[in-house]
């Protein structure tokens, strides 16, 4: 067996690959306090939304929850490395809180290799399916890590919503930008930027929002590479509008789920976006990967 890898409550995957978030992120909904994972998706996000944008706390795990995670992965698989890819640093405190438990664990004789993502939601996924891929191929975790970090340069995230309200509330979009976008009647396409965190990238009139999200990841997602699809409930549908607009395109996600409760607090409802692997030369387009 190689070296198992874990994910926290910030990821994304595919229906039956549940058991890869094993770290907990935090939510206080009205006074009551939940993990995730550690109740179902959609009653958690149903909880979510019926509450005004800003109401919903998050905060990243704790040192005991991320032991105790670690410590029983490495006790089921019986192994003395484990690798976490963490949510996004440039949103959440984790990636460091996982750093201080690793130096904790290294006493018990766990070596936790911690690697941020730098990313989000599905695109979280995509790397943690490359890791796998490679531990099971018994690659080392330097190997592993070398590997993701390449792959890191070139995953993407972009998602639209219908309102900036949820991602102001929680000081992940400037204010004064999300006033604007209001005032001009334009909608926000979202990415996760070079340092991780959340930025507008472009905005686009209501009706042609889906069309220009979908050929931003037409024109960057690199040929045969899979794209996964996200989206937060909405009475408009507005996750298969989206995703008609990529079939336009020929492009069919591989995957289609339920954004993450803890993500979920801070977009809001009607949230549809995609991560998918950019071609080579679009990751270095930049300098930045993103």
């Amino acid at each position: 067996m190689g070296i198992p890898i874990v994910l926290d409550g910030g990821a994304d995957v595919p229906r039956g690959e549940e058991s890869l978030i094993r770290v907990p992120l935090n939510l206080e909904i009205a006074g009551e306090h939940y993990e995730y994972p550690g109740i179902p998706k959609e009653r958690v996000i149903g909880t979510i939304l019926k509450n005004p944008p800003g109401s919903v706390k998050t905060s990243q795990p704790s040192p005991k929850q991320i032991m105790s995670a670690i410590q029983e992965v490495s006790e089921e698989s019986g192994s003395s490395e484990v690798l976490y890819i963490t949510l996004s640093s440039g949103v959440s405190g984790t990636y460091n809180v996982a750093r201080v438990v690793a130096r904790m664990l290294e006493k018990k004789g766990i070596t936790l290799h911690v690697f941020d993502s730098k990313s989000v939601s599905g695109g979280i996924y995509l790397l943690a399916r490359q890791a796998m891929a490679l531990s099971e191929s018994r690659a080392t975790a330097p190997e592993i890590i070398s590997a993701l970090e390449r792959l890191r340069d070139r995953v993407r995230v972009y998602f639209t919503v219908p309102s900036l309200n949820y991602l102001v509330a929680g000081g992940r979009i400037d204010p004064f930008r999300a006033m604007v976008a209001k005032v001009f009647g334009i909608l926000p396409i979202i990415h996760v930027d070079g340092d991780g965190r959340l930025a507008l990238f472009a905005t686009a009139k209501r009706k042609k929002v889906f069309s220009e999200l979908a050929d931003v990841i037409a024109r960057e997602s690199a040929e045969g590479e899979p794209v996964f699809a996200a989206y937060t409930p909405c009475a408009e549908g507005y996750d298969e509008l989206f995703l008609e607009q990529l079939r336009f395109r020929d492009i069919e996600p591989v995957w289609h789920e339920l954004l993450s409760p803890i993500l979920t607090a801070h977009a809001g409802p009607c949230v549809a976006g995609a991560g998918f692997i950019a071609g080579e030369a679009d990751g270095d387009a930049d300098g930045s990967g993103r």
